[in-house]
């Protein structure tokens, strides 16, 4: 009896179902993985809209998501009502470039001169050599800037 004894037999298993039974260690996501990174994206583009200031860089973005170009246009139309709605002001550009820091605004320019919109390149540019001029200013005056997040911006 112990010759012909076959865990198979005692154990419920569909052979036609793809359960994953070579996956004994865990190696292969789970569905609910891929759900919850989307999931994360999502509440990181509501923070984007919330004016919460985008906590990773592009390469990062794109190590973890995989930085698409609908990723990108739906930042764009982020930054559009940020700047639309505060852009005007010293205080408005600070704000700006708080949220997207340099890097974002340059990647956003980048794919916004891809897609050929030079109207938002030309606003991209002008907020970035608004950044550069005060960056300049700073150096020139000496002024200490460190507490207020000021070496976070590049």
């Amino acid at each position: 009896m112990a010759k012909d004894f076959n865990w198979d037999d005692h154990i419920p298993n569909n052979d036609d179902e793809d359960n994953n039974e070579d996956d004994m260690f865990g190696v292969e996501p789970e569905p609910w993985v891929e759900r919850q990174v989307e999931i994360e994206k999502q509440m990181l583009f509501r923070d984007l809209e919330r004016s919460t200031p985008i906590p990773i860089t592009p390469s990062d973005w794109n190590e973890v998501w995989t930085l698409t170009e609908e990723d990108m246009d739906d930042m764009t139309q982020c930054w559009i009502r940020h700047f639309m709605r505060e852009g005007d002001t010293n205080r408005g550009k600070w704000n700006i470039i708080n949220t997207y820091r340099r890097e974002w605004l340059i990647q956003m320019q980048y794919h916004n001169e891809l897609k050929e919109e030079f109207e938002l390149c030309s606003l991209l540019q002008e907020v970035i050599l608004w950044l550069d001029k005060q960056e300049r200013a700073v150096k020139k005056s000496g002024m200490r800037l460190e507490s207020k997040g000021w070496n976070t911006l590049r």
